[in-house]
């Protein structure tokens, strides 16, 4: 059977498959399907953990923004020439 072991605060640290009698021994709780590593138990119903959403990937820069990014690099090349 699957047994959770938990933290002090009754977050599934690891999850284990055991015999009753050792899981008791080492005070492994009943694991239920679908829950595991990162789930919650407060002692009457399990919660499962929340996944943060994952941020959007940056998108490619466009043409205008390669331009944009050389015509600023050039800026900044000609300012630091006529400082010299």
């Amino acid at each position: 059977m699957n047994y959770a072991i938990l933290d002090e605060n009754g977050v599934c640290m690891n999850a284990i498959v055991a015999e009753e009698e050792f899981a008791a021994q080492i005070g492994a709780i009943v694991l239920p399907n679908g829950f595991g590593i990162g789930d919650t138990y407060d002692g009457i119903a399990w919660q499962k953990a929340v996944i943060p959403a994952k941020e959007k990937p940056m998108a490619e820069p466009t043409e205008q923004d390669r331009i944009n990014a050389a015509l600023l690099l050039e800026i900044a090349k000609l300012k630091a020439g006529v400082k010299a």
